[in-house]
């Protein structure tokens, strides 16, 4: 299981550094699955969460950059 991120005490950098990897890390286990070298098929659910998570972290940052 992977380890549990605050994402509130990452820097929006680091969150769109985290972001990039976690979709890089998507592309590839999909293009391996098709490949069939890729048997972990409930790393795609994860791997959609945390991309949710992250952006959701990155509005939220963007939002109170606005209000203030």
């Amino acid at each position: 299981m992977a380890e549990k991120i605050d994402y509130k005490s990452l820097s929006k950098t680091d969150l769109d550094n985290r972001l990039k990897e976690t979709r890089e890390e998507l592309i590839l286990g999909r293009r391996n699955f098709r490949l069939g070298k890729f048997k972990k098929t409930s790393e795609f659910p994860r791997l959609r969460r945390e991309i949710a998570r992250i952006n959701t972290f990155l509005r939220s940052l963007a939002i109170k950059a606005k209000a203030a």
